[in-house]
């Protein structure tokens, strides 16, 4: 907090609007936090050791997942083939004409 307040301090502000804008800024960030559920926190510590383990690695929750699966069935069907699942390798089950940006 004293960074912030010398870094606004040489920016020419005075004491009464520094002490307003850090009590803004950190009362923000106080309700940020607040807002977070066991699970967020779970997702954050997650991905940390995801991070750890692999720069590229994400974790995905359930809620996460279902969101990741629904937009990747959406792409497929843009791409002209229905695809299925044999043994976690997708095999391409029967062709459908390619959806159009005017078929949408």
């Amino acid at each position: 907090m004293k960074y912030d307040a010398l870094n606004l301090k040489l920016r020419g502000k005075d004491e009464k609007k520094i002490c307003n804008m850090l009590t803004k800024r950190y009362q923000l960030s106080m309700r940020r936090l607040l807002r977070n559920n066991s699970e967020d926190i779970f997702k954050l510590f997650m991905n940390a050791c995801a991070n750890e383990i692999d720069p590229h690695m994400n974790y995905l929750s359930l809620s996460n997942t279902e969101q990741f699966n629904s937009n990747l069935s959406l792409l497929l069907d843009d791409i002209g083939a229905a695809l299925q699942m044999n043994d976690d390798c997708p095999l391409i089950h029967t062709l459908t004409p390619p959806l159009g940006p005017e078929k949408k």
